[in-house]
């Protein structure tokens, strides 16, 4: 996969070595960096701004990104089914790309799960199969929608759910469902 933001190999935050790209989409770009102090590997999800975003308009694009990560560690701590954010930045690097760094998982998003079965021809998931797979989903984005956080019950809404953003992440060995 190419680089878009030209970090590959570089150092950043101080203590993240980037290895190499290993998503896109639309609105960033994940990479697989190495955790220098934890020894340990992270993603980075660095978001791709509109050239469009005024100078100005910086500080307060960087306060909303900042709030959601500080949510999704929230969220996280009281659900585990959520993946973990570690740190949140800028990139060291001439354009202007927040990042953030969420905890590496091994494994498969449901969605290549599901294409990887039916390339080998396999027949769909049964029904109890299907039920261990997205009842996890299903209680993070109830819980989500019902959230207790600091004294008061908000909404959280994931805007981009679907099947991508559910991963099979293999952990000690067992299967465990992450919502991304």
């Amino acid at each position: 996969m190419n680089d878009p933001f030209g970090i590959n190999g570089t150092i950043q935050a101080r203590v993240f070595r980037v290895e190499g790209a290993v998503a896109e989409g639309g609105f960033g770009v994940v990479y697989r960096a190495f955790h220098e102090v934890f020894r340990s590997h992270v993603a980075l999800k660095c978001l791709k701004v509109p050239d469009t975003l005024a100078k100005e308009q910086r500080p307060a694009f960087l306060e909303r990104f900042r709030s959601e990560a500080e949510l999704l560690f929230r969220l996280s701590a009281a659900l585990p089914e959520v993946v973990r954010p570690l740190q949140f930045g800028l990139l060291e690097t001439a354009g202007f790309v927040p990042f953030l760094a969420l905890e590496w998982l091994e494994g498969e998003t449901l969605d290549g799960f599901v294409s990887k079965r039916t390339q080998a021809g396999k027949a769909p998931v049964g029904l109890s199969q299907a039920l261990d797979l997205l009842t996890p989903v299903a209680r993070v984005l109830s819980r989500a929608h019902h959230f207790h956080d600091q004294g008061e019950t908000i909404a959280i809404i994931h805007a981009d759910m679907k099947p991508e953003n559910v991963f099979l992440a293999n952990v000690h060995g067992e299967r465990v469902v992450k919502v991304l």
